[in-house]
């Protein structure tokens, strides 16, 4: 608990923290705080002992469901209805699974706090899975940003992390007329080594994550071409440096897309020049890398812990 209470003014607030301009009595201070990143490790597996085989069991039929359930709503409902019909389920969903999690060992894990994105990514997994187009309500910020690098003649990366909703980056991209020319992803999820957009009818060429995947990469950017990534091998994992690393070898740029479900039930997609884009130095990669963590924080809510007090009056 801060020290300090009364009259508050918000002077800064962002990823990493927020400032504010506190007043007690007659004394005027400047309060810090950090968002704790700590707060953002997931549970393991050895937490999870307990409950491992309900949650199988869970898993298991959840995805069932949301086959059966995903095909009930195209079969009732035409397309312009899909995702408003889908979000009104998710949030039924989220309000029921609540009081659940909060008696489960999940009660402690940051990834509660969006539970609708985790829910509606499944949805929209299902629904773009019968190959149908349907509209998504997806806004975007920072266009700036990724036509920027997309001019840049010595090719850009597109990197994010593993977050519900983050194939709608792709889908943004296309709708801005702006194709990466590969798209790195695993196995499973491509055909014919294409990615399909969800709720498109289009797909964009893949390159399957291996042994091999720095050096296609590396060639797209030869070209010129722009190549999406995902800088986290899973969920909650550390970043990978090899990716900033061929941004520098290749004297290429890259930029942050992140993704996130408003309260409105749009999808905000965020595109942002990291710290250094074109990564001319281990320190300022380092530096982008923490900058991207911040992000994810962000999305989880990541709580903000006291730094510092300053009088300031």
């Amino acid at each position: 608990m801060y020290p300090v209470r009364g009259y508050v003014k918000v002077i800064s607030t962002g990823a990493t923290g927020r400032v504010e301009e506190r007043h007690e009595g007659s004394g005027k201070y400047l309060v810090e705080f950090n968002r704790n990143p700590s707060t953002r490790q997931w549970l393991t597996e050895s937490e999870l002992v307990g409950v491992s085989a309900a949650l199988f069991l869970l898993r298991w039929h959840s995805s069932k469901l949301f086959y059966v359930a995903g095909r009930c709503i195209a079969f009732v409902f035409p397309e312009r209805l899909w995702y408003p019909t889908a979000l009104c389920i998710c949030r039924l969903q989220a309000f029921i699974l609540r009081p659940l999690i909060a008696l489960s060992p999940y009660r402690k894990d940051p990834r509660r706090h969006i539970i609708v994105s985790w829910l509606m990514n499944s949805w929209l997994r299902q629904l773009s899975n019968l190959g149908r187009a349907f509209p998504i309500p997806i806004r975007i910020e920072g266009e700036d940003a990724i036509r920027e690098a997309f001019r840049d003649p010595h090719g850009t990366i597109i990197c994010s992390v593993h977050l519900p909703l983050v194939h709608l980056i792709l889908r943004s991209l296309v709708e801005m007329n702006l194709r990466p020319t590969a798209v790195v992803a695993g196995e499973t999820e491509m055909r014919n080594q294409k990615i399909a957009i969800w709720g498109m009818e289009a797909e964009l060429p893949g390159i399957v994550s291996g042994s091999t995947v720095l050096l296609r990469a590396q060639r797209e950017l030869r070209r010129g071409g722009a190549v999406f990534s995902l800088v986290d091998t899973d969920l909650g994992d550390s970043l990978r440096q090899n990716i900033f690393r061929l941004i520098r070898i290749a004297e290429a740029r890259t930029v942050f897309a992140i993704p996130e479900l408003l309260p409105s039930g749009e999808i905000l997609v965020r595109y942002s020049a990291p710290p250094d884009p074109f990564c001319v130095s281990d320190p300022s990669i380092l530096s982008n890398m923490h900058a991207l963590h911040m992000e994810v924080d962000r999305i989880f809510k990541a709580p903000l812990e006291f730094k510092s007090l300053t009088r300031i009056a």
